[in-house]
């Protein structure tokens, strides 16, 4: 599995807000410390909005959890 997978999948196991803030934090500055060595695009949209879209799944998932149980 590649270094992004396995945060993307940090993301996805997040289980607080906490953790989800710290996972994608972990994301963001992997991503922007490839770029800045000079390894990755700031084009590579592909993989950027996976890294978002399961951030904003994971909030909403964890937002309604927490609204369930009363939280």
């Amino acid at each position: 599995m590649k270094r992004w997978q396995l945060i993307a999948e940090d993301i996805y196991k997040s289980t607080s807000n906490e953790a989800l803030l710290e996972a994608r934090g972990k994301a963001e500055g992997y991503i922007y410390g490839l770029v800045d060595a000079g390894h990755l695009s700031t084009r590579d949209t592909d993989r950027d909005y996976l890294i978002l879209s399961i951030v904003q799944r994971r909030r909403e998932f964890l937002q309604k959890l927490l609204n369930e149980y009363g939280y």
